[in-house]
């Protein structure tokens, strides 16, 4: 299994402040979001990839994600993470997912994650796996609103790299069998990405640390 991490957006929504960086809870946004992934990624027992695709402040994501590379020391047996760096990054997010999922070898199922989104967790990975069955693609729903992650079929890998770089996923996947799997918590729509999101996202940690 793979999971593609996009953590490579111009955080301009918060200001001075590069929202990947915010602390969370000890760490930063973006490594919670990748210590979920390789929480979940851990427990399947196989060999499994996080791709982690990087563009502004490279080098401040690289170094935050220490925590990470932590984890795969102490328990990853099975886990590899890949940061890989995104030049085009500045055109939009398609061309960070184009920039991840060619790390992913041929035939292989993959996520499409957001690394803004620290409240997904180990279990939402786990309840969209669970679904694959004889679908293309597996995308988490909250009261009618998609969210993240999205699970994708092998078939996707090439669709992905095929189309522009000024595409959006949404257009990549409507030509497939696409299964919406109703979540009970908006943990799978909620991102970080202005100022009054820090707030939402203190409370968040401090309540679950009680």
């Amino acid at each position: 299994m793979n999971i593609v991490m996009l953590a490579a957006g111009l955080s301009e929504r918060m200001g001075e402040a590069n929202k990947m960086l915010i602390d969370c809870n000890g760490i930063s946004v973006a490594c919670r979001s990748c210590i979920n992934a390789l929480e979940y990624l851990n427990t399947l027992n196989e060999n499994s990839r996080l791709i982690v695709v990087s563009g502004y402040d490279r080098t401040g994501l690289e170094k935050s994600l220490e925590p990470c590379r932590k984890f795969i020391s102490e328990k990853g047996e099975y886990l590899q993470m890949i940061v890989t760096y995104n030049p085009h990054f500045k055109y939009g997010q398609f061309t960070s997912a184009k920039a991840g999922v060619s790390q992913i070898p041929d035939g292989e199922f993959f996520f499409i994650s957001l690394a803004d989104m620290p409240f997904i967790r180990a279990d939402h990975y786990s309840l969209l796996r669970q679904e694959l069955k004889s679908n293309d693609c597996i995308r988490p729903v909250f009261e009618n609103s998609p969210g993240h992650p999205v699970l994708c079929s092998p078939q996707l890998k090439k669709t992905v790299l095929a189309y522009p770089d000024n595409a959006k996923f949404t257009d990549v996947i409507s030509n497939y069998k696409i299964k919406k799997l109703e979540i009970s918590d908006c943990s799978v729509i909620r991102d970080i990405d202005t100022p009054h999101d820090i707030v939402f996202l203190k409370r968040k940690f401090q309540n679950s640390a009680l």
